[in-house]
């Protein structure tokens, strides 16, 4: 029967005889051009990351500042819902709303301090921290352009989706391009590197990658994907809920997300990062052991151990078998607490580490060292301590919202990956990073005020019976 909610609608999953699914608010245009303008960029900056020119940079830059400007105008003029700006949303967590509070002054303070360096000219080169500022306005404004669209539970999926195919795609042409094309990018462009992994240069920026793209294959090889229930918010990653035996999917969907999971754990573990691999399965390990069944766990492992047998491990068995894994690693950080110790406040302006190193090297590498191998290192040394702090009160704020929904843990993963390397240098890898924050931001406000991106004027809702 129809029944007419006084309030919100709500929703039980359990001890209850009753509960009540709440509609689910359709996704407006500008809202899908938005998720489709932050697939696209990201996607773009990850094919092209190892482009040196700077227009690449400047174009993933442009369309997220671009597209945050756009949703502000089109959001002020009332062209979106009420419930489209997450942000505004005030949650009944007290905690929720603190942790939302310091992770927004937090933003503001990475926005904002590279401009403050150049007006200032607390820089040593005026036009490296220039281009910095930009980027970091852009990976902000890409944090606030993925919490106001992804604040709409259907489209999130739809994007955590096309993000899980995407990087399939990617991981599957990576491996084959290393042991068919060595020393070309995608076999066409030379490479100054033998081990080039597809569009990555790096293999810690492929695994870093993977890092992101792997929680989010396991989570929909754990839910799978039921087409009856696709767009009515049952089980939408912003609504917090566990499934429901009654509407558990089940079959080919969970079947494939579970072989994309064990390909992505293949292929990091192919790339021979050691600090991506462990990392790699310790999500692995978290996720089946917390969320997953047996049987699942036995399929998952099965899968996991025949892939990885295909695309082989032996590097990587070598790599963790040197003597001082921190080798080369370690003077460059002690170089950079150096520099961090000379200017601990001020830092020497963001997107000069490349420039100042040289006065503080330790040892001659015989190559340009233009990062510290620790991105939190290298935010202290460029912008000081508070800056390096920001960044830090951002991980810690999406520590608790990244783990709940499991899809988010890779944010997690990555903040732990720049202790030893620099994910966040490269739009690449931190163009995801920072619009999954944006939407782990949305699933927190959406999952602590009890709803499930329900339309505020629709207060019709159906009872079922068990």
């Amino acid at each position: 029967m129809r029944v007419r909610a006084v309030q919100k609608p709500f929703k039980r999953t359990w001890l209850s005889t009753l509960w009540v699914e709440g509609t689910v608010r359709v996704a407006t245009t500008g809202e899908r051009a938005a998720a489709v303008l932050l697939f696209l960029a990201s996607a773009g900056a990850t094919l092209t990351i190892s482009v040196r020119s700077p227009l690449a940079a400047w174009t993933y830059a442009f369309a997220a500042l671009a597209g945050a400007c756009w949703w502000t105008v089109i959001s002020t003029l009332g062209s979106t819902s009420r419930r489209g700006r997450s942000g505004n949303v005030k949650s009944s967590d007290g905690y929720a709303n603190i942790r939302a509070l310091a992770r927004d002054a937090a933003l503001v303070i990475i926005a904002a301090l590279g401009a403050m360096q150049w007006i200032t000219g607390a820089t040593v080169y005026r036009y490296a921290t220039l281009a910095a500022w930009a980027g970091a306005v852009a990976l902000v404004a890409t944090v606030a352009l993925a919490q106001s669209v992804f604040s709409n539970s259907s489209l999130l999926r739809s994007y955590l989706r096309a993000f899980v195919w995407f990087a399939a795609g990617v991981s599957a042409i990576s491996v084959l391009a290393y042991f068919t094309s060595p020393g070309k990018i995608l076999w066409i462009f030379p490479s100054p590197y033998p081990d080039t992994w597809g569009p990555f240069l790096s293999r810690n920026d492929f695994a870093a990658f993977l890092e992101l793209a792997f929680p989010v294959a396991m989570w929909f090889g754990l839910n799978g994907e039921d087409h009856r229930n696709r767009g009515r918010g049952e089980h939408a990653p912003n609504s917090g809920a566990p499934l429901d035996r009654r509407t558990r999917p089940t079959g080919t969907g969970k079947f494939s997300y579970l072989l994309i999971a064990a390909g992505l754990l293949a292929a990091g573990f192919a790339s021979a990062s050691r600090a991506g691999s462990a990392l790699l399965l310790a999500e692995a390990i978290v996720i089946v052991t917390a969320h997953g069944s047996r049987r699942w766990a036995v399929k998952f492992a099965a899968a996991a151990v025949v892939l990885v047998v295909l695309v082989g491990a032996g590097t990587l068995i070598h790599r963790w078998g040197e003597n001082d894994p921190m080798r080369v690693r370690r003077e460059i950080q002690r170089s950079a607490l150096q520099m961090i110790h000379e200017q601990p406040i001020r830092g020497y302006g963001m997107g000069t580490f490349i420039r100042v190193y040289p006065a503080y090297a330790q040892f001659d590498l015989g190559a340009v060292v233009d990062h510290a191998h620790n991105d939190w290192l290298e935010w202290a040394a460029d912008g000081g301590i508070p800056y390096a702090l920001a960044w830090l009160v951002v991980a810690v704020s999406v520590v608790k919202p990244a783990a709940r929904s499991v899809w988010g843990r890779g944010v997690i993963a990555v903040f732990l990956h720049a202790f030893v390397d620099y994910p966040f240098a490269r739009f690449g890898v931190s163009a995801w990073t920072m619009a999954l924050i944006g939407a782990l931001s949305a699933y927190e406000v959406n999952r602590s005020d009890g709803s499930s991106d329900v339309r505020s004027d629709m207060r019709e809702v159906r009872l079922r019976t068990h």
